[in-house]
């Protein structure tokens, strides 16, 4: 006979689904701002001033990964008036970021802003320098990759000497790598399970990076 668990202790209570949920309506609203703001090629002063404005007002239902990564910059706007080049320049590549491109590689334009539809954002990535040691660590690998199948990308890190995992990130995982299509599930407001189970972890405190397939040394 099988047997049905209705109920665990460790379930989300509704104000853990209420806070979930205006976060991703949060995010869903960011990335669409986003998207208006840079379908011209540029953002100007009043653009960075008005997206202060709405991120000062709803920040609080914001992921913590992207007020760290935005609000420092927007916090170095003092008017519309006396915002710096450099500083609009770096907001857009944040919110490139953010959408799904990919700075170093990419021009903005609207065909690949609406290319980014299921990509993982880029602001989820840390950037430690190249190459990392994958040896003796615990990696987690989640979305499809653009170079390799899984099962290639699986034997690779084994060849590297790590121990390749496709379940939710725990407290020993090392690194989670992230491949370049994303998950035909993903949005930017969506960004899988295995990816904000990663995020919790390291805002408690566990050393655990999040990194593209790049990072994976060329065969």
């Amino acid at each position: 006979m099988r047997r049905y668990i209705l109920y665990r202790h460790n379930q989300f209570t509704s104000e853990d689904l209420q806070r979930k949920l205006e976060g991703r309506k949060a995010l869903d609203v960011l990335t669409g701002l986003s998207l208006g703001l840079l379908a011209d090629g540029e953002i100007n002063s009043r653009e960075a001033a008005f997206l202060k404005e709405w991120i000062n007002r709803n920040g609080a239902s914001l992921p913590d990964f992207v007020t760290m990564k935005i609000g420092p910059i927007l916090g170095m706007l003092q008017g519309a008036s006396l915002v710096s080049l450099d500083t609009l320049e770096e907001l857009a590549e944040a919110l490139m970021a953010l959408v799904g491109l990919d700075i170093n590689s990419l021009e903005i334009n609207n065909k690949n802003l609406v290319a980014t539809a299921g990509l993982p954002s880029q602001l989820i990535f840390d950037r430690p320098e190249m190459p990392i040691s994958f040896e003796g660590h615990e990696v987690v690998i989640t979305g499809k990759f653009s170079t390799s199948s899984r099962r290639d990308v699986i034997q690779q890190l084994k060849n590297l000497g790590a121990f390749p995992r496709e379940c939710i990130p725990t407290q020993n995982t090392k690194l989670v790598l992230v491949g370049g299509k994303g998950s035909t599930d993903w949005s930017t407001s969506q960004l899988g399970n295995k990816i904000q189970k990663a995020l919790e972890l390291r805002a408690n405190g566990y050393d655990i990076m999040i990194i593209p397939e790049t990072y994976l040394p060329a065969e």
